[in-house]
């Protein structure tokens, strides 16, 4: 889940309400909703279904964070998104910060649901609704990659076309 990316879309939506309480949420929604998101993948260990699934071997899978943004490459996030069964997908020169700077104090994401229940009430009630969030980033994210496939696909034919000749 794109943490930074939820953060960026959600403070530039907050910014142009101009709501004088919209200050206080900026820079919430990302952690928030890896908090939910986090309640969500607890529960779904404690299914019936999965259960069985684990009963017949399976693992559970983890969840992954990417922190990075185009400004950050995720030192910001790598330490507030800590909890059992997740990862977190960090850009080098963050790895290398963190390391140094960042003492990691453990579980960040269990049991606070409450909290980030009342940040995404808050972030309704100022019309910024983070279903519709998560569709523009899905699309986008989509499309992006669906991009990046197309130029390097470009790239390998021209160079098998070049090693033909």
């Amino acid at each position: 889940m794109p943490v930074g990316r939820i953060d960026e879309e959600v403070d530039a939506r907050l910014v142009s309400t101009r709501d004088s309480g919209a200050t206080d949420l900026l820079g919430t929604a990302g952690l928030a909703t890896a908090r939910l998101l986090y309640r969500e993948y607890e529960h779904s260990l404690g299914t019936g279904r999965w259960r069985a699934l684990h009963a017949a071997g399976a693992r559970p899978q983890r969840l992954v964070w990417v922190a990075a943004t185009d400004t950050d490459p995720g030192t910001r996030y790598a330490g507030r998104v800590v909890g059992w069964g997740t990862v977190t997908a960090l850009q080098r020169a963050a790895l290398d910060t963190l390391e140094v700077a960042e003492e990691l104090a453990g579980d960040t994401l269990l049991g606070e649901h409450a909290a980030a229940q009342a940040v995404v009430e808050g972030l309704g009630g100022l019309g910024v609704g983070l279903d519709e969030v998560a569709r523009e980033l899905e699309w986008d994210g989509t499309h992006r990659v669906a991009r990046y496939w197309e130029e390097l696909s470009a790239v390998v034919r021209d160079r098998l076309a070049a090693a033909a000749d």
